[in-house]
């Protein structure tokens, strides 16, 4: 992003920056200088009458004069472009300082990323073990069953062929007895040996089948255990996900704060012109909390509005602010420098009402329903003298809002307005005022009285100081 920025501005400055030429303004001075030299021998050998030589002289006048206005109009526009060059030159530099908050940013938000994205890996990992053993479980189990299903088939026919062969040998027995009966005996004992050397291998069969039946449910167990471990580290992923996007959007709150911090968010940048006449830019800027700015001079509480959290600086291209504080009805005030006072650029005074108006919508809305109204008022509703009343429509005041938004110290700038009218109209004003408030209800406080009185927590009165630095001493 900051290489197609860079690129960006250098395809600008190239399209500024003039080319080569071969017409330099030493051939334009000899060209001119030679077709005057031409023109004037012309006039010398002119054979004519009088009415010729002098249109001739008027034409080479007029050239002349001519190729001075050219002059001037080429010397005008090496100034704007020089000024021109200047304001890039700032904004690049404006843009340096803003790519290095956002690096610096970007390198916090890695550095989270990268642990979270280790994290979600190790887990990864851990997770496709689990799954291994799982599938070796599951592989052990078919195992043993298929083994177990073989030895209960083995058993099953073992124990036929034994069934087959008692009956023969019953058979046999039989017929034995009803031939050799003195050897029934021998043969019983026989047949009873054999008979327990099955019982002992049908009993080592048991025993086989629950060892088989104590791995099976071993195994069971295992899969239930893999299966609970798997499902936690499904969790403790879920958990890391959530983790990097709150990472994420706290990072955009930061940014945000930053922009707003520092007065970058809504920076508007205006030209006027100096005394001298020359082009200034002017940077509008925005900040938090206003109360802690002091107002010195003839201001009063009623001129200012502290309870609005905010101020504005208008900040030249040579560094100096002008710091912008808002009136309680909308009027922007601030120390105009003396050699931008004359060529004030009026569109700047029109900007700062407008967000001082955007501020107190948002923070004190009965004021400005007032400020509304106060626009929509005219003057007869202040009941002023006829002679007072002349006096502010003589200096372009129509509503309630004009007058409302006079400073104090402005009273004295009104022409034909003394001590006594300045009165008259302050009285008049806060009447109706207060008469507003009844039919509309409280507007919030917003002189500095009321905010002195609330403390922070931050700050320790005297008694804390004290205590402390009592407990240091000892």
């Amino acid at each position: 992003m900051e290489q197609k920025t860079q690129a960006s501005l250098d395809s600008l400055l190239r399209t500024i920056k003039p080319g080569e030429t071969p017409f330099t303004d030493d051939y334009l001075s000899n060209a001119a200088d030679s077709a005057l030299k031409q023109i004037d021998m012309v006039i010398h050998r002119c054979k004519g009458d009088d009415l010729n030589v002098r249109a001739m002289q008027n034409c080479r006048n007029g050239i002349a004069q001519l190729v001075e206005e050219m002059c001037h109009r080429l010397d005008h526009e090496s100034s704007e472009y020089n000024n021109i060059m200047d304001v890039i030159e700032k904004l690049h530099e404006q843009l340096e300082i803003a790519n290095q908050s956002v690096k610096a940013l970007e390198s916090s938000h890695e550095g989270v990323s990268a642990s979270a994205t280790a994290g979600i890996t190790a887990l990864q990992d851990e997770l496709a073990d689990l799954r291994l053993q799982l599938d070796k479980a599951e592989r052990e189990k078919e195992q043993l069953i298929a083994d177990f299903e073989q030895e209960r088939i083995e058993v099953s026919a073992a124990g036929t062929q034994v069934a087959l062969q008692l009956r023969r040998i019953q058979s046999e027995s039989a017929e034995y007895r009803k031939e050799y009966p003195v050897t029934l005996k021998t043969d019983n004992e026989k047949l009873q040996q054999e008979v327990g050397k099955l019982r002992a291998g049908r009993r080592d069969d048991a025993k086989e089948r629950q060892e088989l039946s104590l791995s099976l449910r071993k195994a069971n167990t295992d899969l239930q255990s893999t299966k609970r471990k798997l499902a936690t580290s499904n969790e403790t992923i879920v958990e890391l996900q959530e983790k990097l996007s709150q990472s994420t959007h706290r990072e955009r709150e930061l940014h945000a704060l930053m922009l707003r911090d520092s007065g970058q968010d809504g920076e508007t940048v205006y030209t006027t012109l100096s005394s001298a006449g020359h082009n200034i830019a002017c940077r509008i800027n925005t900040y938090l909390y206003q109360n802690t700015i002091a107002l010195h001079g003839a201001y009063t509480d009623r001129d200012v509005n502290y309870r609005l959290n905010m101020h504005w600086q208008v900040r030249t291209a040579s560094m100096i602010d002008m710091t912008v504080l808002a009136s309680p009805w909308g009027a922007p005030i601030l120390f105009l420098l003396p050699h931008l006072a004359e060529n004030w650029n009026k569109e700047i005074t029109a900007d700062l009402e407008g967000r001082i108006e955007a501020a107190m919508e948002q923070e004190c809305p009965q004021l400005f329903k007032r400020l509304m109204d106060g626009q929509d008022a005219p003057l007869s509703e202040l009941n002023l003298s006829k002679r007072a009343e002349n006096m502010l429509m003589a200096n372009g005041k129509q509503s309630i809002h004009d007058v409302g938004a006079i400073a104090t110290p402005d009273y004295a700038e009104l022409e034909g307005c003394g001590e006594a009218l300045t009165k008259e109209i302050t009285n008049a004003l806060i009447t109706w005022e207060n008469n507003w408030e009844k039919a509309n209800g409280t507007v919030e406080e917003y002189r500095r009285s009321k905010l002195f009185n609330v403390q922070s927590k931050a700050i320790y009165n005297r008694e804390q100081r004290r205590k402390l630095k009592a407990m240091s001493k000892t």
